[in-house]
C-alpha cells in the first residue's frame, strides 16, 4: 500500500486538544456530561492526546524519513514557515499564504451547561445515523424526515443555548490532573521530536 507515501502529523498541546474535542462533542450532541465524567466514559478523549506510542509505531513501520511532525501552535504562530516545511517535505512547490485566506472556526459555548447536557441526552436518537447514509442515494427519501428533524433540533439548540463566546473555565484540579496524566502518556516525545515542548505547550511537563 503506497510504499513511498509520506505522512504528516499535526499535533497540539495534549490538554488543549482534549478540551477542544470535548466541547466539539458536547456541541454536536455526542457527550452530555461534565469533562470530569467524560474522560472516564470516553477513552478516545485521552487516547487522542497520547502521541508518543503512535508516533513510535509509525516510525518503526515506515521509517523516520517518511514522517514529518508539525506543531499546531507553530502553524498558528507562523503559517508561512510551517507550510513551507510541509511542502519541502512533500517535494512540492511552496504554497503562498495571505492573511485574507486564513479562516477560523468560531465556536460558541452553552450558557447553561447542565441544561444543555440534559437536552443532549435526546440528541443521540437524532445523530446516531448522522453520517452513515451521506453517500447512499437509496436511503435519501427515507432519511429526509429524520434529516429535517435533526436540522431543526440542532438549530434550536444552537440558537437558544450556544450563545457564549468565552469557553467555560476548566477546574484547576482537573487541569492539574489531566496535565500530569497526559504528560506521562507523552514522555519521550521531546526526544522523538528534538523539541522543548514544555516551552510551547503550557500543560506539558517533562516528568523524570
Amino acid at each position: 500500500m503506497l510504499p513511498d507515501a509520506k505522512l504528516i502529523f499535526l499535533v497540539r498541546d495534549p490538554l488543549a486538544r482534549l478540551e477542544s474535542q470535548y466541547w466539539h462533542s458536547v456541541i454536536n450532541g455526542r457527550i452530555h456530561c461534565s469533562l470530569e465524567k467524560a474522560v472516564m466514559r470516553h477513552e478516545n478523549l485521552v487516547s487522542g492526546s497520547s502521541y508518543t506510542e503512535g508516533l513510535k509505531r509509525w516510525r518503526s513501520e515506515i521509517g523516520t524519513e517518511r514522517i514529518l511532525v508539525l506543531l499546531f501552535e507553530d502553524l498558528i504562530a507562523d503559517q508561512s514557515t510551517t507550510l513551507a516545511r510541509a511542502t519541502e517535505f512533500l517535494g512540492i512547490g511552496k504554497v503562498p499564504v495571505q492573511d485574507a485566506q486564513i479562516w477560523g472556526n468560531r465556536t460558541l459555548y452553552p450558557r447553561w451547561k447542565s441544561v444543555y447536557w440534559q437536552l443532549n441526552r435526546l440528541s443521540p436518537f437524532l445523530v446516531r445515523n448522522r453520517y452513515r447514509h451521506h453517500f447512499s442515494p437509496k436511503r435519501i427519501r427515507k432519511r429526509s424526515l429524520s434529516n429535517k428533524l435533526e436540522w431543526r433540533w440542532f438549530k434550536l439548540l444552537i440558537t437558544v443555548f450556544l450563545t457564549e463566546e468565552r469557553k467555560p473555565k476548566m477546574r484547576q484540579s482537573t487541569r492539574d490532573f489531566l496535565s500530569k496524566q497526559l504528560s506521562l502518556r507523552n514522555q519521550g516525545l521531546e526526544q522523538l521530536l528534538d523539541r522543548d515542548l514544555a516551552s510551547v505547550w503550557p500543560s506539558f511537563r517533562a516528568i523524570i
